[in-house]
């Protein structure tokens, strides 16, 4: 079977049986007249898939391109606790089920089977809805949903699952997937947590990790607060074995002095994000950690130097550029109700949309090197009105895909030469490693 076909069966059975089953689970349709449960729930799939900012007019007419002719009147109806729930449970399928292609070569990461990103993003929600999602702002009251996220960067498969903003990045289910020997595993400060770095060594999976401003280490033999260690050291690069904390995890450290003009930025920053937090200033630890770059990993230093590393790190912010297409595209944290009701329903549709895209995305264009997400998301979007015209078909689903292809080919990125994207730096490293 085709990637196409492949596909093409797996959007048919997510909107077709398995919405059909989940619907019954919360009695979705109780008397049929007009929407079946798999035409209902695709209706508002699809339909926030092509335009973010539905209205009851444009999802009538996504219905009515699937075979369902019914007014605006009706569809404003449909918003309910049923119809929530339900999305709700097709969106967790979707986010289990992975689509991913044959590996992508990214320069400087060629030797990696996968290359995986974590991150979460989150969305702020209706007071209403605190005791389901209470935020993480420490403010009684306030509420918001958390989407955490495993990408692999190689074959484009992602992962995710929701969860309430207040609970920690680290708990998160999709970090316990297990990982291919030799995999690079990229996180934030978010996602450092010693005891995974140990089983990473364990099982020959490599990791970069920023440290900590209150990081301990053993230096020699000796027990060191990171950053006070450095304040004694004259040079303006340091590159050597360490061990993390008490648990004695053996890693390598490099940290680069920076330029006093970043210092005096990452102060200020430091400052502001400390008084908003928590009333009150940065410790002298965290000031002087802000001048330093500091990183931890178990790549070697003979294969990766100071610079070389630097740029593969710099390779975990494409999924903060895919979390701003999520939010300045999809619109997934956009309400136009205070209704608690209808604003998960419309977080939940805008985020199947995005799955959905996804999954195009993986299947249609993501073997190209340049490929820029925020021009293919644009063109895949144009392509449901096409998606809709043959739905139902799917081996004329399948053609449309691979027809699409050819128009996400031409989606690359330009080539900047005062500020180089990720692919380009990699490239450049690249060659200079060569």
């Amino acid at each position: 079977m085709s990637r196409f076909r492949q596909l093409a069966s797996t959007l048919h059975t997510l909107l077709g049986p398995q919405a059909e089953a989940i619907a019954d689970q919360h009695a979705l349709i109780r008397r049929r007249r007009k929407f079946s449960a798999s035409s209902l729930l695709a209706t508002f799939a699809l339909g926030y898939w092509q335009n973010p900012n539905a209205l009851s007019d444009d999802l009538a007419q996504t219905a009515a391109q699937l075979g369902v002719h019914v007014s605006p009147q009706a569809i404003d109806k449909r918003f309910g606790p049923a119809l929530r729930d339900a999305l709700r449970e097709l969106l967790r399928h979707a986010l289990q089920t992975a689509i991913e292609t044959n590996p992508r070569a990214w320069p400087l990461l060629r030797t990696f089977p996968t290359v995986q990103l974590a991150d979460s993003t989150t969305v702020p929600l209706a007071a209403d809805l605190a005791d389901e999602y209470p935020s993480g702002g420490g403010t009684p009251g306030d509420a918001a949903v958390k989407v955490h996220v495993q990408w692999d960067l190689t074959s484009g498969r992602l992962v995710a699952e929701l969860d309430a903003a207040r609970n920690a990045d680290n708990g998160s289910g999709v970090l316990d997937a297990p990982l291919p020997a030799g995999s690079l595993v990229l996180r934030d400060l978010g996602y450092f947590d010693l005891d995974r770095f140990a089983a990473f060594n364990a099982a020959n999976v490599f990791w970069v990790s920023r440290a900590k401003a209150n990081l301990v280490v053993f230096i020699d033999g000796q027990r060191h607060k990171l950053v006070d260690w450095l304040a004694g050291q004259r040079g303006d690069l340091i590159d050597r074995p360490i061990q993390l904390c008490d648990q004695r995890v053996p890693c390598r450290l490099v940290a680069c002095r920076v330029p006093d003009d970043v210092a005096r930025r990452r102060h200020e920053a430091a400052r502001r994000k400390s008084r908003k937090k928590y009333g009150s200033g940065p410790s002298a630890r965290q000031l002087r950690a802000c001048e330093w770059t500091m990183y931890v990993t178990n790549l070697a230093a003979s294969a990766f130097d100071a610079a070389a590393l630097h740029t593969v790190y710099r390779v975990r912010w494409q999924i903060e550029l895919l979390f701003k297409l999520w939010k300045s595209h999809a619109h997934i944290g956009a309400h136009r109700s205070g209704d608690p009701t209808r604003q998960l329903i419309e977080l939940f549709a805008r985020l199947l949309g995005v799955v959905l895209q996804h999954w195009v995305l993986v299947t249609t264009g993501w073997q190209h090197g340049r490929l820029s997400l925020v021009k293919a998301a644009r063109v895949i979007r144009a392509f449901v009105p096409v998606a809709l015209s043959v739905w139902g078909q799917a081996t004329a689903l399948a053609t449309a895909l691979e027809r699409l292809t050819k128009r996400i080919e031409r989606c690359r990125q330009t080539t900047r030469k005062k500020c180089p994207g990720t692919y380009q730096t990699l490239e450049i490293e690249q060659k200079r490693l060569s």
